[in-house]
């Protein structure tokens, strides 16, 4: 799977247009390439910590939901292995 496919990375770059859009809407004269950088690394952050935060708990918890019910229920385990007809 691409980066770019991820849903958290289009929803960045949604974040990101619509920022430099409302930037472009509220001033006449460029934004200071300062402000906008400090901007946009804080996005960029938040981003980082939703992706950390997804990670660790939605699918550390199904990961460790799918192995435990394995663990318990062998017949599970064997209906993956044999291909479906």
């Amino acid at each position: 799977m691409n980066n770019n496919d991820h849903p958290a990375q289009r929803k960045g770059d949604q974040i990101r247009n619509n920022l430099t859009n409302v930037f472009k809407e509220y001033t006449n004269k460029e934004v200071p390439a300062e402000l906008k950088k400090e901007v946009f690394s804080t996005l960029a952050s938040i981003e980082l910590a939703a992706n950390i935060l997804d990670l660790f708990t939605v699918k550390f918890i199904r990961s460790e939901a799918e192995f435990l019910s394995e663990i318990v229920d062998p017949e599970k385990r064997n209906e993956k292995k044999s291909p479906e007809m």
